[in-house]
């Protein structure tokens, strides 16, 4: 009986001893096995590079007669309407010796650039001593309708100095670009269609230095590829001489503390991620997504207040965080 007794005792002490483990060791070795990383400060920038194409509303002159320009504004200058640009002297050899490059841009101006003895600007704008032959093919109007193949036709290949020496009858002078709105096209994944929306403010680096910033004027798909028209008024040197550049169009650029997508998870309606505590144990705390790649988010840091305006207390610097399989 003593016997019994003694066997039904060392069965509980054993069975005590399980449960102390499951509760209060278990934790600690899941936790240990769980793969966390620490969190950090950072920023996030989410962009897309494409090609861009610049269009304008812009008059191309052509010269009245043949000569030497004497040219009394520089390239790129902002000018009043009436503003005498040039002078025309002397005569200029046969247009039978015309450049071919001359040849093809008049081809493609096909008689619509403005004949001019005077020289004088009929608007005000900005100067450009360059032309490419497509200013009345490609205009804010009809920006719309061209294919995507067309804008991928065009390039900076075709943009055309125009020479001040031996000018022939005919033979354009300068152009005048309208100082007002102005746009950039380009296309954009598909995929990335949503980080666009009509009227929402974004930001332009062109050719990788200038900052250029404007609103979305429309976003529509292209095939694999959706069509983003950015207007702007915005000052650029080059946007009365480039036809395409290379832009990064971005639409965040955001700090605070970075976190990989695969942590965050919904509990009870609310967006958080779960944080490792000093017990090996894991709590689910709340953050706020301020932008998304759609591989790492940037979130607020230390508290934030939700839609209803509560102050809700969130993650930190160099808390550990669970990473999801």
């Amino acid at each position: 009986m003593k016997k019994k007794r003694r066997e039904l005792l060392f069965l509980y002490v054993a069975a005590v001893a399980v449960l102390i483990v499951l509760i209060y060791g278990l934790p600690q070795v899941t936790g240990a096995l769980t793969s966390t990383y620490t969190v950090k400060y950072g920023r996030l920038r989410i962009y897309d590079s494409a090609d861009g194409y610049i269009v304008r509303t812009e008059e191309v002159y052509r010269a009245g007669s043949g000569g030497t320009e004497n040219r009394y504004i520089r390239d790129g200058k902002l000018i009043r309407k009436g503003t005498k640009i040039l002078e025309m002297t002397g005569s200029g050899s046969s247009s039978e010796d015309r450049d071919s490059a001359y040849e093809d841009l008049l081809d493609r101006l096909n008689g619509k650039a403005k004949e001019t003895d005077s020289y004088r600007t009929d608007t005000e704008g900005v100067v450009s001593y360059t032309a490419d032959g497509y200013e009345y093919v490609l205009t804010p109007e009809n920006m719309t309708k061209k294919s995507r193949s067309f804008y991928e036709g065009l390039s900076n290949d075709e943009v055309t100095k125009l020479s001040p020496k031996d000018v022939k009858k005919g033979d354009p002078v300068f152009k005048l670009c309208s100082r007002g709105e102005w746009y950039v096209v380009c296309f954009v994944p598909e995929d990335h269609r949503d980080r666009y929306q009509t009227g929402k403010a974004i930001k332009l680096n062109l050719d990788g230095e200038d900052v250029v910033r404007g609103t979305v004027y429309s976003i529509r798909s292209s095939g694999s590829y959706a069509r983003l028209i950015v207007r702007t008024n915005y000052y650029y040197p080059d946007f009365a001489s480039k036809r395409k550049v290379q832009v990064n169009a971005v639409t965040s650029d955001s700090a605070g503390l970075l976190v990989e997508n695969r942590s965050i998870a919904k509990k009870s309606g609310h967006t958080g991620v779960y944080v490792k505590q000093k017990t090996g144990s894991f709590k689910f705390v709340r953050v706020n997504v301020i932008a998304t790649d759609g591989t790492t988010s940037v979130v607020s840091n230390s508290a934030f207040s939700d839609e209803k305006g509560n102050y809700v207390p969130t993650i930190g610097t160099y808390d550990e965080i669970r990473r999801r399989a």
